[in-house]
């Protein structure tokens, strides 16, 4: 057992080396660097806390107009968000890394299981755990 736990252990050591963690690492570098999207996911957050604090704390009151009017900014945020091409670069390339993940995790399953590790053909993932 002590060699496999090395050779997953190697295999983690692997997947940090290749180019497709290396593209997140430095995306996600880029991400936290870039004060722009730092100011305004400071600013989503706040909307949300407010957005939650007014449908907690408005039981009482006729607070719907603010309740749009703050998920309208958050929902326009939010668009400005992901359309900045730091984060769009981003997400890809951690869809990418989650996805050779996920080939990795269905090698190591379907091999636990009997099947031949060369001969295991790997799924695309739908996000919808229905289809496998």
């Amino acid at each position: 057992m002590a060699d496999v736990i090395k050779l997953a252990r190697e295999l983690g050591k692997a997947l940090q080396q290749d180019s497709t963690y290396k593209a997140v690492a430095d995306n996600q570098k880029a991400f936290d660097e870039c004060k722009e999207i730092s100011d305004k996911m400071q600013e989503f957050y706040s909307l949300r806390s407010d957005l939650e604090e007014e449908v907690l704390n408005g039981k009482d009151t006729d607070n719907k107009d603010k309740i749009l009017e703050l998920d309208t900014k958050i929902q326009d945020l939010y668009e400005v968000i992901n359309n900045d091409p730091i984060v769009i670069k981003y997400n890809r390339s951690k869809k990418e890394l989650d996805l050779l993940i996920t080939q990795i995790t269905q090698i190591i399953s379907k091999s636990g299981e009997g099947e031949d590790p060369d001969e295991i053909e790997l799924e695309q993932c739908t996000g919808d755990c229905s289809t496998c």
